[in-house]
């Protein structure tokens, strides 16, 4: 795990949502497409949308390709 990494999964502490082990589980398992349901990325934008803006560009920067299911 990186210093970022390390940093992001810091910041997810307090969000409301779930974040952390969609980060948590993209590390142990070094996906490059990660499947989300519509439905969480709706509400994370709802509940938490500078949270999901940190994930969702730290997916990209790995080169993850994200698709909503």
């Amino acid at each position: 795990m990186t210093t970022t990494e390390e940093e992001l999964l810091k910041k997810l502490q307090a969000s409301p949502t779930d974040l952390s082990k969609l980060v948590e589980t993209v590390l142990r398992r070094g996906c490059l497409v990660v499947a989300i349901p519509a439905r969480a990325v709706v509400r994370w934008q709802r509940d938490d949308p500078a949270s999901w803006r940190l994930v969702r560009d730290w997916l990209v920067s790995r080169g993850a390709r994200i698709v909503r299911s």
